[in-house]
């Protein structure tokens, strides 16, 4: 399979010129396909495959009826299927869809019969995903303040999120916590409290944590993770693209996250609040989530790269905030150290309102 979506990458590219003379596109979509064939030739990650499809999707609303533009779409989804970019079977799927949509509009293409070998391919692949794959985003690297920065607006306990400069490489981290549904198609157990497929998994250790991503892992020959705390908080801030919120998208808390005031002390199906610059959803609110850090008391006051937390410790950090917490905890800065006082962030003992998501490297 690698082999095949290898040399239909080059293959979009030979072809998209011509197809854009043959479905006669005016400036404006033209403009969009001249983007699009410039993301393809450049493409070094999947991420340049979504903005190829963002561009071609534009064209679509002024030529609906262009079949070798849902072509060149369904070879970008095929090219960047199974990725950490698509949950489950999302990427296959799609390409399916928009290669069907293609025989569809020219049923007596020349190559209709290798574009249905095609279809018979993708629907393979697509039955070997593993429901318990989460959707990705990718983040692209860069350098951002980091702890209690002028719009967090009060300082943590202790002064534990001080300022400090740090500077991360490119990687994924998920687009929702994992849910109930996907934590139970790896365990076969649900150690929640409060029950529903959709509901973020919690009530789990930072050691469960660990045994769940062993386990994915080995089901989906990937290198999931949790995300260090430092790429935690840059998520959650809008990486590249923030507007400097205090909470994770907004600073209008009712409108990103669940809390105790609007909450009902519970837990909430994940994704239904709005998400933040980088279409991530729930960083502020709904559970706590599980980092991979050691909990250290006190950041480094010194610029860091990729920084990893303490040295030592049985306790792991948490951010967030969650359902039953208030609106300070919510901040993208905060840390909770008063529930570390407490214990609940002990690695072998599971956290009351307490879940994950998880991360991959971008290489």
């Amino acid at each position: 399979m690698k082999n095949l979506l290898y040399l239909t990458g080059i293959l979009l590219f030979t072809i998209t010129t011509t197809y854009a003379q043959d479905c006669n596109l005016n400036e404006d979509a033209q403009s969009y396909f001249v983007r699009a064939n410039a993301a393809i030739k450049g493409a070094k990650i999947n991420e340049d495959y979504l903005k190829a499809i963002e561009e071609f999707k534009k064209v679509l609303e002024y030529a609906p009826d262009c079949p070798d533009i849902y072509y060149n779409i369904a070879m970008c989804y095929e090219k960047s299927a199974g990725s950490e970019l698509f949950k489950g079977n999302k990427g296959y799927s799609e390409a399916i869809k928009y290669y069907q949509k293609y025989l569809e509009l020219k049923p007596n293409a020349t190559d209709k019969q290798q574009v249905k070998n095609k279809i018979i391919e993708l629907k393979y692949y697509a039955e070997q995903i593993n429901p318990a794959e989460p959707e990705m985003v990718f983040v692209q690297g860069g350098m951002f303040m980091m702890g209690n920065t002028s719009e967090q607006g009060m300082s943590d306990v202790l002064g534990t999120s001080k300022q400090h400069q740090v500077t991360l490489s490119s990687y994924y981290i998920g687009k929702y916590e994992v849910t109930q549904a996907q934590w139970k198609a790896i365990m076969g157990n649900n150690p929640s409290k409060f029950k529903g497929d959709n509901l973020p998994v919690e009530n789990v250790s930072w050691k469960d944590v660990q045994m769940f991503i062993t386990r994915l892992n080995a089901t989906t020959r990937k290198q999931y993770r949790l995300p260090t705390e430092a790429e935690w908080e840059f998520a959650a801030r809008g990486g590249n693209k923030t507007s400097s919120y205090r909470y994770s998208g907004n600073n209008i808390v009712d409108d990103i996250g669940w809390y105790k005031k609007n909450s009902g002390n519970r837990t909430h199906p994940v994704g239904t609040k709005l998400p933040n610059e980088l279409d991530i959803y729930d960083m502020s609110g709904n559970v706590w989530e599980w980092c991979n850090d050691i909990w250290d008391v006190s950041y480094e006051t010194n610029a860091q790269t990729n920084p990893q937390g303490g040295l030592s410790g049985s306790s792991r950090v948490t951010r967030g905030g969650s359902c039953d917490g208030n609106e300070k905890s919510l901040r993208v800065s905060y840390r909770g150290y008063s529930w570390y006082k407490n214990k609940n962030f002990n690695s072998d003992v599971p956290g009351k309102y307490i879940g994950f998501r998880l991360a991959h490297n971008a290489e």
